[in-house]
């Protein structure tokens, strides 16, 4: 898993993300010498320590592949694919209520 810019393209250069912005997100895998393989996130798990059963965590991407974040009301997060190979998706940034550490891991 990546954080993209807005546009994209290639890696984002900042790390820094304001709360309530929004984090573009890509999964990929490399396709050399293979046939035509698709991309699907299981899971995807928010943490402070980037360890998947360490609490407090928010399940992003859950129950085999459902973007738990885009059942919430007021939420614009989606999928998109632009390649079989990549898989993307956008979340507001936020910040656990339980702690007040401002660097989530994603996992």
């Amino acid at each position: 898993l990546h954080p993209v810019p807005d546009t994209w393209s290639g890696p984002r250069v900042s790390s820094v993300i304001y709360l309530g912005d929004v984090l573009h997100v890509e999964a990929s895998v490399a396709v050399d010498n293979h046939v035509p393989l698709r991309l699907y996130v299981d899971s995807c798990i928010a943490t402070l320590s980037g360890n998947k059963d360490s609490e407090p965590r928010y399940a992003v991407v859950d129950k085999l592949g459902c973007l738990m974040d885009s059942k919430a009301p007021d939420s614009s997060s989606s999928f998109t694919r632009p390649a079989l190979n990549k898989l993307r998706f956008d979340i507001t940034a936020f910040r656990f209520q339980v702690d007040s550490r401002s660097l989530i891991r994603l996992s």
